[in-house]
């Protein structure tokens, strides 16, 4: 059962942009729910470097298994690369500390809101979380809880959302919602992305 979300923002974004404040709130409202929600905030966020963020993660997230067992996490545009990579590279430890430390493990669900592997025009400061790859085969592991991935028909950054879609699906088998002029999913109040993320708190 899951106790904890937690969100990783966009690019640029901080814990009070978008829709995450507002996503809070509602779940904070849900009755019984006794959720921990948090945003984790991507180290120097106009132009995030993947190691750093990977190392904000794993401070943030931890290894530990019963944690990550019982944690939705909740990724927005690069907040989803950042999650893949900090995925690819855990190795989680038990929570009696005398487990199998090289034992696989990921969270009950990765939630992908606007997620991408290419955009239509790159900057310099994001072509290394294009060029640099992904242990596929560790992230596949460590995801086996599941992945849902939400995509706009009309997303200014990625617009042939229909190969977005088909790479999500054949790299991690993901579950992947296409909703109609849902742009880059920036907005105050995002009901799509409160809907999915209930659905998977059921």
């Amino acid at each position: 059962m899951t106790k904890r979300v937690v969100i990783v923002p966009r690019w640029g974004g901080h814990g009070q942009h978008d829709w995450y404040p507002w996503l809070r709130a509602q779940l904070a409202e849900d009755p019984g729910a006794g959720l921990q929600v948090e945003v984790v905030e991507l180290p120097n966020p106009d132009a995030p470097v993947i190691e750093q963020c990977v190392a904000a993660l794993q401070s943030a997230l931890g290894t530990r298994a019963e944690d990550l067992r019982s944690t939705l996490l909740v990724g927005h545009s690069v907040g989803c690369q950042a999650l893949l990579r900090y995925l690819a590279e855990l190795r989680a430890s038990d929570s009696g500390g005398g487990g199998d430390s090289e034992r696989p493990v990921g969270p009950e669900h990765l939630l992908c809101i606007a997620g991408w592997w290419v955009v239509d025009e790159p900057w310099p400061s994001i072509r290394p979380w294009i060029d640099t790859s992904i242990a596929l085969p560790s992230l596949q592991s460590n995801t086996a809880g599941g992945v849902t991935v939400l995509l706009s028909s009309d997303d200014p950054f990625t617009s042939d959302w229909r190969t977005n879609k088909a790479t999500w699906e054949q790299r991690l088998d993901a579950d992947v919602r296409v909703i109609q002029a849902g742009r880059h999913f920036n907005g105050a109040q995002e009901p799509a992305v409160l809907q999915l993320v209930r659905e998977r708190l059921t």
